[in-house]
C-alpha cells in the first residue's frame, strides 16, 4: 500500500507533464534555430542561404508560439 502511495505522490500533473514537454520542444526549436545559423553562415549558396533562412524563421515562429503557450499557463519559457 505504501508503494500506491508513494507512486501517485510522486506522479507529475498533467499540467506539469505538459509543460515539460513544451520545454523540450522549445529547447529543440532553439538548438534549430542555432544550428540553421551555422550552417548559413557556411553556406555559400544564395539560394542555399535562402533555403537556410526559411527553415530558421520557421523555428523561430515556434519559439514564440511555443512560449505563448508556457506563459498561458503562468510560466516563464525555457531559455537556451
Amino acid at each position: 500500500m505504501t508503494t500506491a502511495t508513494t507512486t501517485a505522490t510522486t506522479r507529475p500533473s498533467r499540467e506539469g507533464r505538459v509543460l515539460a514537454d513544451l520545454d523540450d520542444l522549445l529547447r529543440l526549436d532553439h538548438d534549430a534555430v542555432e544550428a540553421y545559423s551555422l550552417a548559413i553562415g557556411l553556406a555559400r549558396d544564395p539560394a542555399h542561404k535562402d533555403a537556410l533562412r526559411a527553415h530558421r524563421a520557421d523555428h523561430e515562429r515556434h519559439i514564440e508560439a511555443l512560449g505563448a503557450l508556457v506563459r498561458a499557463r503562468g510560466r516563464t519559457p525555457a531559455r537556451v
